[in-house]
């Protein structure tokens, strides 16, 4: 089921060049004002977005495409981030290289570009902060320690955040799911075959039935998950 009643909001989707994001910036952009930002923001095809390139893992790209945003609607009603990075492997086989990806990406870029929307938010005294996290962030899966760590982060970070901000009308939440049928899982950094094989083949959750439960939650439905964050799917 599609959710069709949400207009004449200002939405700003991070990580709008594919996947959940580019789902949302469809079926948002007819009827609200969209703002899209991707790292390659050619991928935005969406004739009804406005694209912004912004990259999530790099401070000065991050700050200036929110601050381009920002600036565009006026006020941001609806933040979205869907942009994120994912390495799947066991503990023993990481690299420098991924641990700092997943820092500079998951945690650091997520947080910080949480912070400035929520500060802007709170300035204009309403809106709404819809994090993606994964189920690996809940449960004890193998091979996602390092991804699975940085989104038990983020799970505890909208909480907190909740407890900080409740007595406001600045909401924040997330949504958690298994495995998203969606072109993510051909960029995720796979050590061999049997892990991609382990980590994809499973429960594949279509992209539509994650979009339309974000869209939920930009209603004033999404009260009532103010602060949670949502599971959907499993691996198993």
């Amino acid at each position: 089921m599609r959710i069709d009643h949400i207009n004449d909001q200002n939405i700003v989707i991070l990580g709008a060049g594919s996947g959940i994001g580019e789902a949302l910036c469809e079926h948002l952009g007819s009827n609200n004002n969209v703002v899209g930002i991707s790292r390659d923001a050619t991928k935005i095809n969406s004739s009804l977005v406005k694209a912004i390139q912004g990259d999530l893992s790099n401070a000065l790209s991050l700050e200036n495409s929110l601050d381009e945003a920002i600036m565009h609607l006026g006020q941001v009603d609806t933040f979205v981030i869907t942009a994120g990075s994912c390495i799947v492997a066991g503990f023993s086989e990481f690299k420098s290289e991924d641990v700092v990806n997943i820092i500079e990406t998951n945690i650091y870029g997520t947080t910080f570009a949480i912070q400035k929307m929520l500060n802007h938010m709170l300035g204009k005294k309403s809106g709404t902060i819809i994090c993606t996290s994964s189920i690996s962030g809940q449960e004890d899966l193998p091979l996602c320690s390092l991804y699975g760590a940085s989104k038990a982060y983020l799970d505890k970070m909208i909480s907190v955040i909740y407890q900080e901000i409740k007595n406001t009308k600045v909401r924040i939440m997330g949504v958690s799911p298994g495995t998203v049928d969606t072109p993510f899982l051909d960029k995720i950094n796979y050590y061999d075959k049997n892990i991609a094989e382990f980590a994809v083949s499973k429960n594949r959750i279509p992209v539509d039935v994650i979009a339309n439960l974000y869209m939920m939650l930009m209603t004033d439905t999404g009260k009532y998950f103010n602060g949670k964050v949502i599971p959907v799917g499993t691996y198993e």
